[in-house]
């Protein structure tokens, strides 16, 4: 078996256990099981779940930091309401990562910080260079706020926004999250050609 494709397999089976079983529920065995692999071939590229955790959190965030940075809307094919549907969306399909993601922040102050920071510079550079340096600190404030309405479990969700229809609830979160967004320095500025 080649690494790149073993990687995308623990990644992959990995990414399900969690939004199966949390955080804690994430075990080695089981994601070695669910991509049709040993556990040993796990531990050789991920020595412990904390490793296997953080690489799992790490491709995620990659995949949300390229899904912004690329957006149709910095070109101004797409809607702020589209690009915050499309990662909220995101974020929801992947509501134990995120969890984790926030987790681990708060426990341990950073979660794989160099990386981090080299996945979601991009996004704050291009948000930077089409609106200004304003920008940077708003967007990834919306980014934040847009991560954790989407973690809230479905009891959670209903009970913030009042109302017993998820669906309506998300849409409710979209349109709070889309008036906030549209206040920020976006708002007054045409974007910058590069």
């Amino acid at each position: 078996m080649e690494k790149p494709h073993t990687l995308d397999q623990i990644i992959s089976a990995a990414t399900e256990e969690l939004e199966e079983r949390g955080i804690n529920g994430l075990r080695v065995r089981l994601v070695a099981e669910r991509a049709g692999l040993s556990p040993g071939t796990v531990t050789h590229y991920y020595p412990t779940t904390q490793h296997l955790l953080d690489a799992t959190i790490e491709s995620f965030q990659q995949q949300a930091w390229d899904m912004l940075s690329n957006h149709p809307w910095f070109e101004g094919e797409s809607t702020l309401e589209q690009v915050l549907t499309d990662f909220y969306g995101l974020c929801r399909a992947n509501r134990e990562l995120v969890r984790a993601r926030f987790f681990l922040t708060a426990r341990e102050g950073n979660v794989s910080d160099t990386n981090w920071r080299q996945s979601l510079e991009p996004f704050l550079n291009r948000l930077a260079q089409a609106y200004g340096p304003a920008a940077r600190l708003y967007g990834h404030s919306i980014v934040l706020l847009t991560m954790r309405f989407a973690f809230h479990s479905k009891d959670e969700l209903l009970a913030i926004c009042g109302t017993k229809d998820l669906d309506a609830a998300h849409e409710m979160v979209i349109e709070h999250l889309v008036t906030l967004a549209a206040s920020g320095p976006w708002s007054t500025t045409s974007p910058r050609r590069a």
